[in-house]
């Protein structure tokens, strides 16, 4: 994350910076992503970046939180759900939004794919955006509590346990489907979309009651 010199930097200067990396990130991936060519779109020296951000690594979360912002706020404005079937259509409901706001914005949904995908492969590059996990996690336990709470979603474990849970199947999806770098297609993004979905589903539902035998 930038050091906080950067918000009292020229508003100017601040959004030249984050949609020229924005963009490259989108188009190039995290690895390949070429600083130089960032600072040359954004007009800007290396001696203001490194006055403002430790690495590329910051800029990358960064730019990253920025385009989560919509999803997450979108995800916590969500009406709790008042039935069981209620909280599935609201899962149902983020999965279809989630998937329509990035495609509102192509660069948006490569930007988010590919320092997803990264995060993934990368291990160092996962520990320094795992603040925008901890955002995705908060966002979403009001929710999983209210599944427990009418029986849509088991009891046996806390909510951050089962958020840990799907975040380690939608990441397990990505990994096997989306290959990091590249282009991600709108079939591959659908395809992660509802495979992810049906994980949720296994995840969180409660186990079936076992049926009493009765002897004649």
């Amino acid at each position: 994350m930038p050091r906080p010199r950067f918000a009292k930097a020229e508003p100017e200067k601040r959004e030249a910076l984050l949609r020229a990396a924005a963009a490259e990130f989108a188009k190039s991936g995290y690895e390949a992503a070429s600083l130089n060519r960032i600072l040359e779109a954004a007009g800007l020296t290396k001696g203001s970046f490194y006055y403002w951000f430790d690495d590329k690594a910051d800029l990358a979360a960064t730019v990253l939180e920025r385009a989560m912002k919509v999803p997450y706020d979108f995800v916590g404005a969500i009406e709790l759900p008042s039935s069981v079937n209620g909280f599935w259509r609201v899962m149902d409901e983020m999965a279809r939004r989630s998937l329509e706001m990035l495609r509102d914005s192509s660069q948006e949904m490569d930007l988010i794919v590919k320092l997803g995908t990264a995060a993934i492969h990368d291990p160092v590059f996962r520990e320094r955006i795992g603040p925008l996990f901890d955002l995705g996690r908060d966002a979403m336990e009001p929710l999983i509590r209210r599944g427990q709470e009418m029986g849509a979603v088991r009891i046996d474990l806390e909510p951050r346990v089962l958020i840990a849970m799907v975040q380690a199947a939608k990441e397990a999806l990505s990994r096997a489907i989306l290959a990091p770098g590249t282009e991600a297609s709108d079939a591959a993004i659908d395809r992660v979309g509802a495979l992810t979905l049906d994980a949720v589903r296994r995840l969180l539902s409660p186990a079936p009651k076992k049926r009493r035998s009765s002897r004649a």
